[in-house]
């Protein structure tokens, strides 16, 4: 009898310590409040004799929605090389924000010939986190590309490249940006001869489970890995 009762309390303690786990983790989750997403690409020839024209193309995507594509346009004709292309990935999920493209906007045009390239890439979600929830960001950038994030008093705590984390000191609301660096206006000209603008991003931010949660859960495994092996 002694030896079921034993085997008894060490299964309660066990099935506690995960519930505890299970609760903590849900209570840590991102609320999106904004998001502004964006890629547009266009391609325009003037010539002696008149103009071509490809594009604008866009894509937005729906609130909160996935991301996974580009646009593209482009000019080829009287040896002249005009394009512009957009590439996203993007998603928001209860534990983790991701937001990746490149972009790329060429002119190539010989003498008498005028060229431009038109390209916006624009990522910028706004979301809350609750006291207490730990996070952490990481993220690349290259050519002109970028990103930047601000915490709720409006602070830059990272950009462009690197990786830091930290714990909510109150509720508030966080933002995240990302893409172009034009703010829009990222293009390639060229009136006779070559120009190229173009970048790309990476950034991921991410709640990670509460290091004390953790703790506790380790603690009561050993506690109940020790019972097992005196038992037996």
């Amino acid at each position: 009898m002694k030896n079921n009762s034993r085997e008894t309390r060490t299964v309660i303690v066990a099935a506690l310590a995960v519930t505890m786990f299970t609760v903590s983790a849900a209570q840590a989750a991102i609320t999106l409040s904004g998001d502004n997403r964006f890629l547009s690409a266009s391609a325009e020839q003037i010539r002696p004799t008149g103009s071509s024209f490809s594009g604008p193309f866009t894509r937005t995507p729906a609130f909160g929605a996935d991301q996974f594509g580009s646009v593209s346009a482009g000019v080829y004709r009287n040896n002249c090389e005009i394009y512009a292309r957009s590439f996203q990935d993007s998603m928001v999920r209860s534990d983790f924000i991701k937001a990746a493209g490149n972009f790329e906007a060429g002119s190539l045009t010989p003498a008498g010939f005028t060229g431009t390239a038109k390209v916006v890439n624009r990522v910028e979600f706004t979301f809350t986190l609750n006291a207490g929830d730990f996070w952490q960001i990481r993220g690349t950038s290259s050519g002109n590309g970028f990103f930047e994030f601000y915490d709720p008093n409006g602070t830059l705590l990272l950009a462009n490249s690197g990786i830091i984390g930290g714990a909510a000191i109150t509720t508030g609301t966080y933002r995240l940006v990302a893409g172009d660096n034009a703010n829009g206006n990222g293009q390639a000209t060229t009136s006779g001869g070559q120009d190229l603008f173009g970048g790309a991003y990476d950034v991921r931010f991410e709640i990670i489970p509460t290091p004390g949660t953790v703790a506790l859960g380790g603690i009561v495994s050993m506690m109940t890995l020790g019972t097992r092996r005196r038992r037996n």
